[in-house]
């Protein structure tokens, strides 16, 4: 008979525990209702017998997951992934429990269907899910069952869950200057934390520690001592009961106590407040990804000059180190006079960052930040690491205007941080689409053409010219009409100067004598072309154009032609 003892096993024991952390394993899914227990508490019902027999239709499914996640983190898979890809799991087991729906083998895809379905309604009906969240569940889970089962295709594509667009939106020019004095504001707290969390007020300063920011407000912290602060404070002498009295007299000798203890026992809370600030402020200066961060040893350190910062590699004598993270130079005396605090009060520890981790948890496990809370208090965005390693990246991309360099500093392929990192910003874009048209757009530059119009002074013909137009070349007008960088002016001015240079084009063509059988077609005819079409999609666009067009007409019927070609036509007219 198939019992708990006889079961194979489906634990992971290469996982990093903490002296106090429930191991992580799939047996819970064995039982009706075991996967939505408490991970601390199913193991005692189960051997009490509470969550009843194991159901053995299950076993070879759940054999089979614990197959495909053993491999993935014997493969070097990441155990934070693990973790999420089983609480993904139980998820899916708890919602089946409660739909009565036995998970095996062959029932296994029909219930993911159904669990999808109930996905969509918690994000349409009951609005407790952002869809997000949901395809994270359904892709996770459908993963799984693709590879569990040996699937051609994946099971997810089955579904009507789809990803959520991540296209990032551009910043308007305030929000990305809210967003940047959030920034800004983090970044002043932490440094205000770090100041005012020396070694010596860190293990006997009086408490409560008042942190002094810079805005004259304080943070207030008791270090977790677990009296209240009205009973710590109060004298016994104002009390009226002897009960009372005694009560107020233990709680001040226990106050008494711990505020003179003078070591991590009773200061652990002050001190990983300032290695949480520390640990942000580096993630802030380096752009190296959380998980690494917070598991950094202390090594050697030596410092070797970069950019405008340093290299900083592990001390190897006369062979240097490989480059462990680069820091900006104003950073370097910030981080060692950190490293000389955590060498005071943290001797025999190597991590960079030793948090104090209390409840057993695994030194590999991230922590939870108290800063969030206390940001909460003070009305301050929490930037979040990942937002710190973001805005970093922004703004050497701002700085530097090149993908390929900011990717290097970030230790990240162009291809990486352009679709992941940068974000779209309104007011660079505003600013390179002004350079851009600045250099290219020869309206901008108002030089005047020696055609009607305005250009660059740069030749470039056009595409679409003809072989036996004028080339562009800045000495002849016809020239113009074929040019990249000619632009025509909205103006009366403008469609008077044209239909004058029609003028004078038309008696050039009418002076011309063609060899007898040939097909040759003048330059001027050409041009008349060319200066016609323009008018007349002048003529034809708005009321008012109309009205140029006629009136510049009428001028040149009564020979009154404009000033910049009014000679050359008078003089051109006499060989007639």
């Amino acid at each position: 008979m198939l019992s708990e003892n006889t079961l194979p096993p489906l634990s992971f024991p290469t996982l990093n525990y903490g002296a106090q952390e429930t191991p992580l394993t799939l047996t819970p899914m064995l039982y009706i209702g075991g996967a939505g227990e408490n991970k601390r508490f199913v193991g005692k019902r189960i051997a009490n017998g509470q969550l009843g027999p194991i159901q053995k239709d299950r076993l070879p499914l759940i054999e089979k997951f614990h197959e495909v996640l053993s491999g993935k983190l014997a493969g070097g898979g990441s155990e934070r992934t693990l973790r999420t890809e089983v609480d993904c799991l139980r998820h899916f087991y708890s919602w089946a429990d409660e739909a009565v729906s036995l998970v095996t083998s062959g029932t296994v895809e029909s219930i993911y269907y159904q669990w999808c379905d109930s996905l969509i309604q918690r994000i349409r009906v009951r609005r407790d899910l952002s869809p997000r969240a949901a395809y994270l569940y359904a892709a996770i889970v459908g993963k799984l069952i693709d590879v569990a089962l040996g699937r051609p295709t994946a099971i997810i594509k089955r579904t009507r869950i789809t990803m959520p667009g991540r296209q990032p939106t551009a910043l308007s020019p305030n929000a990305e200057k809210l967003s940047l004095h959030d920034s800004m504001r983090f970044g002043q707290l932490l440094q205000d934390i770090c100041d005012g969390l020396p070694s010596d007020i860190v293990l006997h300063g009086r408490l409560p520690v008042r942190i002094a920011l810079r805005d004259g407000r304080f943070i207030e912290d008791w270090s977790h001592f677990p009296k209240t602060v009205a009973a710590a404070n109060r004298d016994p002498a104002d009390l009226n009961t002897a009960q009372a009295r005694f009560a107020a007299k233990r709680s001040a000798q226990k106050f008494a106590h711990w505020e003179g203890d003078g070591t991590l026992r009773t200061r652990y809370p002050l001190a990983n407040l300032r290695i949480e600030a520390e640990l942000l402020m580096f993630i802030a200066q380096t752009g190296m990804n959380f998980a690494q961060a917070f598991q950094l040893r202390l090594r050697n350190f030596a410092y070797s000059s970069y950019l405008d910062g340093y290299q900083v590699k592990e001390r190897k004598g006369r062979r240097g180190g490989d480059v462990l993270f680069e820091i900006f130079s104003e950073y370097r005396p910030h981080f060692e006079r950190y490293l000389d605090w955590r060498r005071r009060i943290f001797p025999e520890v190597d991590l960079i960052f030793p948090l104090v981790r209390i409840r057993g948890r695994a030194e590999n496990r991230p922590p939870d930040f108290r800063l969030r809370r206390i940001c909460q208090d003070l009305g301050i965005s929490f930037v979040s690491p990942r937002s710190l390693r973001s805005a970093r990246v922004n703004w050497l991309l701002r700085q530097t205007a090149n993908p390929e360099l900011t990717a290097d500093l970030a230790q990240h392929s162009k291809q990486t941080l352009l679709n992941v990192y940068a974000r779209p910003s309104q007011q660079r874009a505003m600013g390179e689409i002004m350079r851009f048209w600045s250099a290219n757009d020869p309206g901008l530059f108002e030089h005047a053409s020696v055609a009607p119009g305005l250009c660059n002074g740069r030749a470039l013909p056009s595409p679409e010219i003809p072989s036996a137009a004028s080339t562009p070349d800045c000495s002849r007008p016809s020239g113009c009409l074929w040019c990249e960088h000619h632009r025509d002016i909205d103006s009366f001015d403008y469609i008077w100067a044209l239909a004058s240079f029609r003028r004078l084009k038309t008696i050039e063509l009418a002076l011309w004598h063609p060899p007898r059988n040939s097909d040759l077609n003048h330059p001027a005819k050409i041009a008349i072309e060319k200066i016609t079409e323009t008018l007349v999609a002048f003529q034809r666009s708005s009321p008012k154009r109309q009205e140029w067009y006629t009136e510049a007409a009428i001028r040149i019927e009564e020979g009154s032609f404009h000033p910049q070609w009014d000679a050359l036509i008078h003089g051109a007219e006499t060989l007639l």
